[in-house]
C-alpha cells in the first residue's frame, strides 16, 4: 500500500511539472499512428503551430528465421526442397529504409541425374552458408500492425556440392569428389511484418535468390521468424 501511495504520489507531481512546463501552450490533436511509428502531437502557442514526433521506434534489432528452399531452373534438375535458418542483424536507417546482414546455413538434398544407363546419385546434401547484406523499403502503413516491405540483397555463398557417385549400368559405382566454393550471390523479394509490441515482431518473406556458380544455382526462400530490437 506504502509503495502504490508513493508510485501515485510521484506521478502526480510529474504531472504538475509537465503542466507547468507547458501551460502557455495548447495541445491541439494527438495522431496515433502503428507503435512502431512516430507519434505527433500538434502544439499551437501564441505565435506558431508546431509538430512534435515521439519515436518510439528502435534503431538496431536481431532475428532469427527459419527458410524452406525451392530449387528452380537447372539447379532443381539435380538437387530436392530445402531447408535452412539464418541470423538476420538490422539497422533503421529512418522509418522507411533499413539495412540489414544475413548470415545462414541453408541445405538441399541430392536427386539422382540419369544419363542413359548411367545416373549420378548424391551421397549427401548441397549446402550453403551465406553471408550477405541488403536493403529494406518499409511501407508507411498507418493505424495497422501488418506491415509490408520490399528488399534485395548481395553478398557470397559458401556453397558446397556433396560426394557424387557415378553408377553404370552394370552397378558398378565411381566416386566423384565433392567440393566447396566461394560464390556471389544475390536475391529479392519482399514480406510482412506483424508487431506484437514495440520490441518483438513476426517476420515472413518470400525471395528470389540466384547464386553465380559453375552450374545455374536458383532458388526461392519462404521465410518465417520473428524480431527484436536491442536498442
Amino acid at each position: 500500500m506504502k509503495k502504490i501511495f508513493t508510485i501515485t504520489f510521484f506521478l502526480f507531481l510529474s504531472a504538475a511539472f509537465i503542466n507547468a512546463q507547458i501551460s502557455d501552450n495548447k495541445v491541439i490533436k494527438t495522431n496515433p499512428v502503428s507503435p512502431a511509428k512516430d507519434t505527433a502531437i500538434v502544439v499551437q502557442t501564441d505565435k506558431s503551430t508546431q509538430e512534435i514526433y515521439l519515436d518510439d521506434e528502435k534503431q538496431m534489432a536481431i532475428g532469427v528465421n527459419g527458410t524452406i528452399n525451392i530449387p528452380t531452373g537447372d539447379f532443381n534438375d539435380f538437387a530436392g526442397m530445402g531447408f535452412g535458418f539464418t541470423g538476420m542483424f538490422f539497422y533503421n536507417l529512418s522509418n522507411n529504409f533499413q539495412l540489414t546482414g544475413t548470415l545462414g546455413y541453408l541445405s538441399w538434398s541430392g536427386d539422382k541425374i540419369e544419363a542413359g544407363d548411367n545416373y549420378l546419385e548424391a551421397d549427401g546434401s548441397y549446402t550453403s552458408i551465406p553471408i550477405i547484406g541488403g536493403i529494406r523499403y518499409i511501407f508507411d502503413v498507418r493505424r495497422t500492425k501488418w506491415i509490408p516491405y520490399v528488399g534485395a540483397e548481395l553478398g557470397f555463398h559458401i556453397f558446397s556440392n556433396p560426394r557424387l557417385k557415378l553408377v553404370s549400368g552394370d552397378n558398378i559405382s565411381i566416386p566423384v569428389k565433392d567440393e566447396t566454393n566461394f560464390y556471389f550471390g544475390f536475391g529479392f523479394g519482399g514480406g510482412i511484418i506483424y508487431e506484437i509490441n514495440s520490441n518483438v515482431k513476426l517476420d515472413g518473406s518470400l525471395y528470389y535468390n540466384s547464386i553465380s556458380g559453375e552450374d545455374s544455382i536458383i532458388y526461392l526462400s519462404l521465410k518465417a521468424g520473428f524480431i527484436i530490437s536491442i536498442n
